[in-house]
């Protein structure tokens, strides 16, 4: 093996305390740094990630060693953090406050069609009421352009009321234009 990889290995088996040792103070703060390292890492693997994927070419052994190392070497990080109950300084939100969110977003949104629908319904029954006030007056004046009709054909005396021979003359000469 070369120096780097054993020099790799090390660091590795040093990361993890053994079983019956104590940790040491300066221990329990290397989590809370481990994480902050963790994500530096994590983002220049990713950064190096994406450089080999654009130029599509072989790595030099000693890159692919590295590479596989880093990537070791953070999930190892990884295990190590979630064994000591940190969260990988990644926070989450309770699973209860998401569901709450989630269903008063749905509970808005059903609000907001049923107002939607409700003036619609309040429209549609205005236009109808004029519509219908509409239709009513045109039947009223049919009704009173037939009577009139019906008072110039038949003649000027119908049902005990006296017209007019000036006035039915007027009338039937507006219905004749």
């Amino acid at each position: 093996m070369n120096n780097a990889a054993l020099s790799a290995l090390k660091k590795r088996r040093a990361a993890f305390p053994t079983q019956g040792a104590a940790p040491a103070p300066n221990q329990q703060q290397q989590p809370k740094l481990q994480a902050a390292n963790f994500q530096q890492q994590q983002q220049q693997d990713m950064q190096r990630m994406a450089e080999s994927m654009a130029q599509p070419r072989s790595l030099a052994l000693k890159d692919a060693i590295y590479l596989f190392d880093s990537r070791i070497l953070n999930l190892e990080k990884m295990v190590l953090d979630i064994k000591t109950g940190g969260s990988l300084g990644v926070s989450q939100p309770p699973v209860a406050e998401v569901v709450k969110q989630s269903i008063k977003e749905h509970v808005e949104e059903f609000d907001h069609r049923y107002e939607m629908l409700a003036t619609e319904i309040v429209d549609l029954k205005e236009a109808f009421m004029k519509l219908q006030t509409f239709t009513m007056d045109i039947n009223k004046s049919l009704e009173e352009m037939d009577e009139q009709i019906r008072i110039l054909i038949e003649g000027p005396e119908q049902d005990g009321v006296a017209a007019n021979d000036e006035g039915s003359e007027n009338i039937s000469a507006e219905i004749m234009e």
